[in-house]
Formats: structure tokens, C-alpha cells, sequence
């Protein structure tokens, strides 16, 4: 073995233990006084120290043994040599005292004997005892702290995550919130600062989320010892060991990364033992021995990492992504993320360049893959693993990562427009909040407007729907009301646009980005062009207007950028970059392969192969059969015939079409106007014709928001292999529009050499007829709405009598009855003939104000229905006005037959 040697020439080996002396110079474990020689200065000393001498208040929360309480000492040593009062409370000391007044006395008693008050703090409670113990502890610090004391106070608060578990823990943290705040109204308060150490992070201060977040001070980032600022440690070794130092502690380096205490501690031991020198392999021993044996897993640090797991209600959460960041997955770090601060709070992993990382050497042997297999619960709960419909959180285990996760991020940071638009069950709305959440740890000001929840309303009320929102979330000090109606003269266009400038960018000075959710529930607002028009007029305004470049739109929905403004007098929405939001990778999917395996060790690659098989990626129906293929657990082998079997299951069988992703595709064919057009383009791409894409193409670009077919390549290429076998050649035939004028010219020439066949063909006509004469005798001898909506609908089912029951509706009802027959109809009653009737005279509507009221009044019965019917007619309403391919309404003015309406 060779001896470590740091370079250059040094003392022989005769003389080391002569020149080795016994020291306790190193200190591993508990809290160094301010002349501890071997204490580690990092940039937090001076960076707490000159923030609490500005009197800013300050946080320093991180995981244990990171030397905390001795950066506290220090400090509050420093701040006193200034002049500035401080006071150390540590919380461990006033114990669990689950009664509020006992604890807040406690907390008060020690205030007046480090501050050196006069007062009887006691006393001073007792005599207020009428007033909260909250507003008392408050007016303490307002009436005895900063009284008699003229100075700076600056108090420190140690282990603060004692409190997290006292019932009234948010009161406390609250308090100390609103000291901070008084400061605007009360000076003394400005001579008032705290500063909070402990582990936790600051969304456990305030725990009660219809409280305002402990959303003040600024965080101190106590980070490990780097080779820099540890030459003191490596200066001792060299001391005791000439010529070896520097080589010695890179190795200790190598597998501490500069943790503070096992850095120590391991310095420690090599300092105190008799060797007369150490080789590498010998420190690698003495690191088997101290941490890495069976015997060592009870040492301090490492079994409080595996205390801080085991009863964690995140057990699994923390674990699967520590498993992420072990085998080298590249996990950005967030902030914001419960899991991400949790599992840094244990000590497992540490942030740097802004992905989170393994700690050291030592927790990589220590904290294996073993160790994680051995401590994920056993109990998978697949529900809480796999997420189907709805938003997945950026922090779950199986949210998916993919490509336009980091392009959105990349734009919205250089504040440039852009939109994500694709089918349903995409995964928009988790890229989109995820997205929020990174921009935000970036100082990056975030609003998220869900249009969904604003509504059918008129104009002005959609507005101040949508500027409440943004006021909500940007936390603005403006009074809304009065502002409205202050600005209504300049229109609701022109008063939105000038709310951005003269009140979002006045009150807000970083960059700000506001997300659009559901853009396509506006586009059949009339008014929904002159808000996407404003939105490119903001965009346009960035030349003479600087503000303007600190403001950027984020659009998502079901939608392409043609849609958004459908004047075609009116320049196009041609600002903003689109980003693609593709089908899980096989790549990027190996969360979900992982969660699999972790409930069928032996078979879960394989089952989660079949699965991709089936859906290529598609995130509603990979997160689908994942969790039923995980909740299949206990019931016997899971292979992958099991996964054909749950294929045919939820997705094929007759039952199965009911299946509200497979549904909405129907629905959308269904009711689309254009539904010859789209199965004609489905039926080339599902018998394998080459079509190339076109992106100017209104029913491509329909086809490919329905999500039957995706782009690869330059074509046209089928979904998936359940779309194949769900919306098949057969699917395809049976729901393709009938040509009734071209069958009925194949009908009349074979009638004319078939004698019998026209006989038939008469009779059968005239039964039409009977059928249509009784339900036009219905129309007219009630005027109850359900009856005659039903009868209309009897009409426009009767192949050939379309027309009957247009010019029944608008001849036999005044133009005030049309729009009143939709509105008093009951919607549970006569749903399907409802959406019979809609469907069937919308598209003959103008775009004028008298058919406005009549679409209206249609809608309104349509937006009381829940089933799929009547979403996709609302949707294919939407269509219609898009493409301007309504008819006018008075083209169907035409006479009835009298044989039909004596």
C-alpha cells in the first residue's frame, strides 16, 4: 500500500509521532463556540450577519448537523459587537407543553432574561390575561421589548420544527409574520428582527392553507464545506501528519463532499488514532468501520436519516424519487415541491447547479439500491402512484417528463409568447402548472386563468371575471370595483389591457407571465376575437413600450391558432411559438416502468412493454393501464396476456365504449359538421394510405385535435393500437353519413325496372308519411315545450322530412317562441330529443343578432347536460362558427308539401 503523501518533500516518518500530539481540535456533533479553531466559515456567515445587521428578518432552515446552531452563535456574537441587542431561544428547551399560555410565558421569561428586561414577565402576563396569548406576546415585544430597549433586537428562534407539532404552531409563526408586517404602520417594529433556524422548510410554519403562507424573510442557504473554505481542517492534518495533509483530506473529501459532520468526525478519528500515516486504502477502512459495517447503522447521522423516513406519510414519494436521483435521472430541483423539500430535509441529497444530487460517497454505499428496495412500503397504494385524468403534480413519481416541459420553461423565461395546443388528456394543464412552479423559483410572477370557470356571461362581467382572477393571484392592492367602473368608458377590451400596464406592471416589477387554460370554451363567445386580438396587440406593443416586455402569454386548450381569431377581415393570431406536447416517449418513461416493478419485481418491464404496445405513449391510457395492471396485485400472475386481457376489458369490449376518452373521440366525430369529411381522411390513414400532413388543413387539423391520429415524419399515422381496434374499418363504415340524394337515385332506377320494388317503395314512403303527419299534428295541438321538441325530433329522424321540420319550427312559432321552446325545456326529460332538434337547426343560423338569442337560448339547456352528446354539440356549435359555414336561416323558407301540412 502506498503512503499519502501531499506534494513536495516532507519530514521523514521517524518523526511523525514525535511531531503528532493528541487533539480535540476537530468537533463532530453539537454546537461549536465562536473560538472553536476548526470552525468552517462559508458564505452564510456573512451573508446572515450582514442581512440581521439591516435588520431583515432571515431563515436558515436545512437538514441536521449542518452546523446551525453554531452559525447562529456566531452571528448573534458578531451582531452584539455592533451594538445590537440579541436574544437565543431554543425551543427544545421549553419542551412538547401542549397548553399555549404555559409555552408563551415560557417563551416570554426567557425574552426578559437575555434581553436584561425589567419587567416581571409573569406578572405582565397575568395582568393582561383578558387579551389572547397572541396579541400578548405581540404587545410584549411592542411595549416591554422595544420600550425599554432603544437599540436593534435581533432574536433567534433554534429548532423551530419542535413547534410544527403543537396545535397552536400556526398561531406562533403567524405572530412573528405579522411583527414583520406591522413595520409599515408601527417604526419600532422596524428595530425588531427574527430569525428562525431549524429543520423544516417554509411552507411547515403555517400549515392551515386558508391562512396567508409564511411568505417573508429571506432564506440563508447553508451549504457544505467546499475544498475552499476547509483549508483550516486540512492545515490541523498536516500539522499532525507533515507532508500527508492535503492528500488526506481529499480522500476524506471524496467521500464527505464536504458534509459538515461526517467531515469532522471522520478528520476526528483520524486525528486521534496512533497510526503514524494513512494510505487510502486505510481511511477506506476506517470509512467501512465507521459507517459502512452492519454495527455503523446506528451511528447518529445515519440513523436519523432513516428515522426521518420511517413513519413519513411521503415514505414513498421520497423514496422513489431519491431512487430517480441515485441511478443518475437528471431531477431538476423544485422549490416548491413538498417531496423535493422533504427528501433534502433528511439529508439524502442536496441541490447543485439546480438538480438535486446524491450527498456523498458515504450515503451512496450507505443508501443504496438495496437499502431503497428494502425500505419502500410493501403496500402499494397504485392510486397514489398512477395518476389517471386530472393534473399530476410536478413532484408525483409519475409525472412524465418530457421534451416541452424544458422548451416551455426556456420561452416563458425569455419572455416570449407561446401556446401549447393538442387533444384532450394530453397533459396540458400538469405541464402547464408545473411550468408555474419553476418560473416562480426563478422570481418569475405566475397567474393561471382557468376560462372554464368564468363562463357563458356577457362581456363586461367576463372581464372582470378574468381581471379578479389576476388580481387573486398576483396578490394585488388595487380595489377592483371602483377601478372598473372608473375605466368602464373605455370599453372591457381597452380597460384589460390597460389594467396590465398601469396596475399588474406598475405593482409588480419582475417579469411576469400569465398562463390561459381552456382557451377554446371562449371560442364561441362572440367577443372571443377581440381578446385573443388584444393579447397580440400587447405583444406588438413591446416596440414602444418597454413595460410590455416584462409581460408574457401562455396559451393552452383544444384549439389551433386559426381558431382564435376567426375574422377573417382582422389580422391572424401569428405571434407566439407553438410548442408540440407529444405521447410519453419510451425514454422518458421509466418512472412508470419503475413503479410497476417495484408490485411485480419479475415481470414489471415486461407487463409495462405490453402496455406501451397498446398505447404508444398516449398518457391518459398508459397511466390507465398501468394503475389497473398495478391493482391487479394479490390476484394471482400478472403477465402480459393479463394486459390484453384488461385491454379488452376496459377498451374493446361493448361496455367498454362507454370509456370517456373513447367516447369523446365518437362524440366529436359524431357531431362534428364536418363528419363525411374526417372519417374519409381517418379511413386513408387506418388502411395504411400515405398522407402527408398539412397544417393548413381544417380537417386534418381536426382529426389530429379528436387525438385519432398523430404526425410522424412528415404523415398521418394512427394513434395507437387500441384507437385501431376501437375505430376500426367497421367503426368507420357504420358511422360515415349516408348520401340520402345519391341512394335514393340508386333506389328510383332500380324501382323503375322492378314494378313490386316501387309498390314496396310507395307504401313504405307513405308510412313515412303517416308517422311525419302525427308528429306534426303533435307540434301543433300542444304547447307544452317537451312535446313538441320531441316531435320535432321525430321529424328530423325520419329520413327525408329534415326539411318539415325546419320550416315547422320556424313557421309555426313566432320569432319570441323559438328561443323560449329551448329554455323551458327539462333537460333530464328530453335530453336526446333536445340535442336532436340543436343539432339539426344550428347550422342553418346566422351570425346575426336575432339568431345570437336563438343560439343562446340553445346553449343554455345544453350547458345543464352532462353526457357526452350534448358536450361534443357544444363543441361542434363552437365548429360552426369557426369555419363561417352557417347557412342563412332564410334559405329554408321554402313551402311545405300540403300532403304533409293540409
Amino acid at each position: 500500500m502506498t503512503t499519502l503523501r501531499s506534494s513536495g518533500d516532507g519530514p521523514s516518518l521517524t518523526n511523525f509521532s514525535r511531531r503528532r500530539t493528541k487533539t480535540d481540535f476537530f468537533v463532530a456533533g453539537g454546537t461549536l463556540s465562536p473560538s472553536v479553531p476548526s470552525y468552517v466559515t462559508r458564505p452564510a456567515d456573512d451573508e446572515l450577519f450582514e442581512l440581521a445587521l439591516k435588520g431583515n428578518f432571515c431563515f436558515v432552515l436545512t437538514t441536521r448537523q449542518m452546523g446551525k446552531s453554531s452559525l447562529m452563535i456566531r452571528t448573534a456574537r458578531r451582531l452584539r459587537s455592533e451594538g445590537i441587542h440579541t436574544a437565543i431561544i431554543d425551543l427544545t428547551e421549553m419542551g412538547a407543553n401542549a397548553v399555549a399560555e404555559t409555552w408563551y410565558l415560557d417563551l416570554l421569561t426567557e425574552l426578559a432574561d437575555q434581553l436584561d428586561l425589567s419587567v416581571d414577565p409573569e406578572a405582565w402576563w397575568q395582568e393582561r390575561a383578558a387579551l389572547g396569548y397572541v396579541r400578548r406576546f405581540t404587545n410584549f415585544l411592542r411595549d416591554v421589548v422595544l420600550t425599554e430597549i432603544k437599540e436593534q433586537v435581533v432574536i433567534f428562534i433554534d429548532e423551530i420544527d419542535t413547534t410544527l407539532r403543537l396545535p397552536f404552531s400556526d398561531d406562533f409563526f403567524t405572530a412573528i409574520r405579522a411583527t414583520h408586517n406591522a413595520r409599515a404602520k408601527d417604526p419600532a417594529f422596524a428595530r425588531l428582527s427574527f430569525i428562525l433556524i431549524g429543520v423544516a422548510s417554509p411552507s411547515d410554519l403555517i400549515k392551515d392553507h386558508s391562512r396567508t403562507p409564511f411568505n417573508i424573510g429571506q432564506g440563508i442557504k447553508l451549504k457544505d464545506f467546499t475544498l475552499t473554505n476547509t483549508t483550516v481542517l486540512q492545515d490541523r492534518l498536516e500539522t499532525i501528519y507533515p507532508g500527508q495533509g492535503e492528500a488526506i483530506f481529499s480522500r476524506v473529501y471524496h467521500w464527505t463532499s464536504g458534509h459538515p459532520y461526517l467531515t469532522q468526525k471522520l478528520c476526528q478519528a483520524i486525528a486521534q488514532a496512533e497510526d503514524k500515516s494513512w494510505t487510502a486504502e486505510q481511511i477506506d477502512g476506517l470509512i467501512e468501520t465507521l459507517f459502512l459495517s452492519e454495527e455503523a447503522r446506528k451511528e447518529t447521522n445515519l440513523q436519523f436519516v432513516q428515522d426521518s423516513l420511517r413513519e413519513h406519510p411521503l415514505k414513498r414519494h421520497l423514496l422513489s424519487l431519491y431512487r430517480l436521483v441515485y441511478e443518475g435521472e437528471s431531477v431538476d430541483e423544485d422549490e416548491r415541491s413538498p417531496v423535493h423539500n422533504q427528501l433534502k430535509l433528511t439529508g439524502l441529497v442536496r441541490s447543485e447547479e439546480g438538480r438535486l444530487q446524491v450527498r456523498c460517497e458515504i450515503y451512496r454505499r450507505v443508501f443504496n439500491l438495496d437499502w431503497i428496495k428494502a425500505n419502500l412500503p410493501v403496500d402499494v397504494d397504485a392510486s397514489d402512484f398512477f395518476v389517471v385524468g386530472g393534473t399530476v403534480r410536478s413532484d408525483s413519481p409519475s409525472y412524465v417528463k418530457r421534451p416541452a416541459d424544458d422548451e416551455l420553461l426556456d420561452l416563458a423565461l425569455a419572455g416570449r409568447f407561446c401556446y401549447v395546443l393538442t387533444p384532450r388528456q394530453m397533459g396540458k394543464s400538469s405541464l402547464m402548472i408545473r411550468a408555474a412552479r419553476h418560473l416562480q423559483q426563478q422570481s418569475v410572477r405566475t397567474a393561471i386563468v382557468d376560462l372554464t370557470k368564468i363562463g357563458l356571461v356577457t362581456v363586461d362581467q367576463w372581464y372582470l371575471n378574468l381581471l379578479t382572477d389576476l388580481k387573486e393571484s398576483f396578490g394585488l392592492s388595487v380595489d377592483l370595483g371602483p377601478w372598473w367602473l372608473q375605466h368602464m368608458a373605455l370599453g372591457p377590451v381597452k380597460g384589460f389591457t390597460k389594467f396590465l400596464r398601469d396596475v399588474v406592471l406598475t405593482e409588480i416589477e419582475e417579469e411576469v407571465v400569465i398562463f390561459i387554460d381552456e382557451i377554446d370554451t371562449t371560442l364561441r363567445l362572440p367577443f372571443s376575437d377581440d381578446f385573443f386580438a388584444a393579447i397580440r396587440a400587447m405583444y406588438n406593443a413591446r416596440a414602444e413600450d418597454p413595460a410590455f416586455k416584462r409581460l408574457t402569454f401562455v396559451l393552452f386548450g383544444v384549439a389551433t391558432p386559426s381558431d382564435l381569431i376567426k375574422d377573417r377581415a382582422r389580422a391572424p393570431f401569428n405571434i407566439g411559438q407553438a410548442i408540440d406536447l407529444d405521447d410519453f416517449s419510451r425514454d422518458h418513461t421509466r418512472a412508470l416502468q419503475q413503479g410497476l416493478k417495484d408490485i411485480y419485481p419479475e415481470q414489471g418491464e415486461a407487463i409495462f412493454n405490453r402496455i406501451y404496445y397498446w398505447t404508444n405513449g398516449h398518457p391518459y391510457l398508459t397511466q390507465k393501464l398501468c394503475l389497473s395492471a398495478a391493482e391487479l396485485s394479490g390476484n394471482g400472475p400478472v403477465n402480459e396476456a393479463s394486459v390484453d386481457e384488461l385491454v379488452e376489458q376496459l377498451f374493446l369490449s361493448e361496455a367498454a365504449r362507454k370509456e370517456s376518452n373513447l367516447q369523446f373521440i365518437q362524440d366529436s366525430i359524431q357531431t362534428s359538421p364536418q363528419r363525411r369529411q374526417l372519417l374519409t381522411l381517418y379511413r386513408q390513414v387506418h388502411t395504411g394510405q400515405k398522407v402527408t400532413e398539412n397544417e393548413r388543413s381544417v380537417v386534418q387539423n381536426q382529426l389530429k385535435l379528436f387525438g385519432l391520429v398523430r404526425v410522424e415524419n412528415g404523415l398521418l399515422k394512427l394513434r395507437n393500437e387500441i384507437y385501431r381496434h376501437v375505430f376500426n374499418l367497421d367503426w368507420i363504415e357504420a358511422h360515415t353519413p349516408v348520401d340520402w340524394t345519391r341512394r335514393l337515385a340508386i333506389i328510383s332506377t332500380i324501382l323503375t325496372i322492378l314494378l313490386i320494388g316501387v309498390v314496396s317503395f310507395a307504401f313504405f314512403w307513405r308510412s313515412q308519411e303517416d308517422r311525419a303527419q302525427t308528429f306534426i299534428d303533435d307540434f301543433r295541438n300542444t304547447t307544452d315545450p317537451d312535446i313538441r321538441i320531441t316531435s320535432l325530433a321525430g321529424l328530423f329522424d325520419l329520413p327525408g322530412f329534415e326539411e318539415q321540420a325546419r320550416q315547422l319550427f320556424y313557421n309555426e312559432l313566432t320569432p319570441e317562441e323559438r328561443p323560449a321552446l329551448f329554455t323551458s325545456a327539462n333537460p333530464p326529460g328530453v335530453g336526446p330529443q333536445l340535442v336532436t332538434v340543436v343539432q339539426n337547426l344550428y347550422t342553418r343560423l346566422e351570425n346575426d343578432e336575432r339568431d345570437n338569442t336563438l343560439l343562446q337560448a340553445m346553449l343554455q339547456p345544453l350547458e345543464k347536460m352532462d353526457d357526452p352528446r350534448s358536450v361534443n354539440l357544444r363543441a361542434g356549435i363552437e365548429q360552426c362558427w369557426r369555419d363561417a359555414i352557417c347557412t342563412p336561416a332564410a334559405s329554408i323558407s321554402r313551402p311545405l308539401p300540403p300532403m304533409i301540412l293540409p
